[in-house]
């Protein structure tokens, strides 16, 4: 029970935290010249999507999954519903991106973990190339519900529809 108290307590003051930095950036104005920028940017928005995407591939380079997603989504979330982009389907391909970002030399964290567990068993190039098929899918994958977003949800509204 401890132990459950420590991993809990960790987790809640994640989403503390998270929930004060989203105040933050509301109170500070950040998020007002953030809309004011990208209002500002004569770009379309499948191409803003993709700037997203990229965003996120990046951090999940260097950062956790959970802390990309508190951090991002307050800054891009607005703009997503803004430009009428389905937002279970933007935070289902945020996901993949994320982690795919994790697969993804040079930091890979997943990787890394992988690593500390195989121990001497494989090398860290070995793991990034046997990561590599599962990239490629992951960007496939995400690259269809990016095309079809409706796919996100199709499954969830059917079970809706036969109640």
């Amino acid at each position: 029970m401890i132990e459950t108290g420590y991993t809990s307590a960790s987790v809640l003051l994640l989403l503390i935290t998270a929930q004060m930095y989203s105040r933050m950036l509301s109170i500070g104005g950040i998020l007002n010249t953030l809309d004011s920028f990208i209002q500002g940017l004569t770009v379309s928005s499948t191409l803003l999507i993709l700037i997203f995407m990229l965003i996120l591939l990046i951090m999940g380079m260097v950062l956790d999954s959970t802390s990309i997603l508190l951090i991002a989504m307050p800054l891009m979330l607005p703009f997503v519903k803004a430009i009428g982009f389905d937002l279970i389907a933007f935070g289902v391909i945020a996901v993949i991106i994320i982690e795919m970002g994790l697969l993804i030399p040079p930091f890979g964290l997943v990787v890394y973990s992988m690593k500390s567990a195989l121990g001497e068993k494989a090398t860290i190039g070995e793991i990034f190339r046997g990561a590599f098929p599962f990239i490629v899918m992951m960007g496939i994958t995400a690259l269809i519900l990016f095309i079809f977003p409706e796919l996100s949800t199709w499954l969830p509204n059917m079970m809706i529809e036969l109640q």
